[in-house]
């Protein structure tokens, strides 16, 4: 989310209400994050140059925000999480989020032995051409913390992966987004994407 001088949290909370009002019945989770804009200087450019002027997040700010996403969740019945958030926002039902998260790969993805190795889920002794996979026990947070990406920020809570994607090769120009330098450099690559290649884009011959 951004606070800018025409977006405020009352009108943030407006446009979380729209969205969340349709697609509640499709989902399990709502996954917040307050722009940390100081933390990313071409965002704050980029910004600047669109003659956007954001303000940061404050304690009265974001208590606001989860206050009434707490009241819109009575209706949706959703798990409101943050994402690489320092705030401790339990008190409004809010917990922190792992996007690349270890229990829910437990849940979605059983039968990969592969995956479940990794996350050093034990296979249930059972003699049965397919092995039963599960936990001994609840391993949400602290598995999701003994296979922390290192190479995430310290409030990350996501495990390792391997990110496939790409810079400038975004089209939607979101001027937030830290993942393009160039907006003209995202509109030539796309000219080149081939949705049956191997790669984003094409590999210069």
């Amino acid at each position: 989310m951004l606070l800018t001088n025409c977006m405020g949290s009352e009108k943030l909370l407006e446009k979380i209400a729209q969205v969340g009002s349709r697609i509640h019945h499709f989902t399990e989770q709502l996954v917040i994050s307050f722009a940390d804009i100081e933390d990313y200087a071409k965002v704050k450019a980029k910004l600047a140059r669109n003659n956007v002027l954001w303000k940061p997040f404050n304690e009265k700010s974001i208590d606001q925000i989860a206050k009434g996403l707490q009241q819109l969740n009575t209706e949706w019945g959703l798990k409101v999480k943050t994402c690489g958030e320092k705030y401790d926002l339990s008190e409004y039902g809010i917990m922190h989020s792992h996007c690349i998260d270890a229990e829910l790969m437990e849940r979605l993805f059983p039968s990969d032995p592969v995956l479940m190795k990794f996350l050093g889920v034990p296979v249930k002794d059972e003699p049965t051409l397919f092995p039963e996979y599960g936990s001994s026990g609840p391993i949400g947070q602290d598995l999701n913390v003994k296979l922390k990406d290192c190479g995430q920020r310290s409030t990350c809570g996501c495990i390792m992966s391997k990110d496939i994607g790409q810079y400038d090769t975004c089209v939607h120009q979101c001027m937030y987004c830290y993942a393009n330098n160039s907006d003209k450099i995202a509109q030539s690559n796309m000219k080149v994407h081939s949705r049956f290649g191997e790669s984003i884009i094409r590999d210069p011959l």
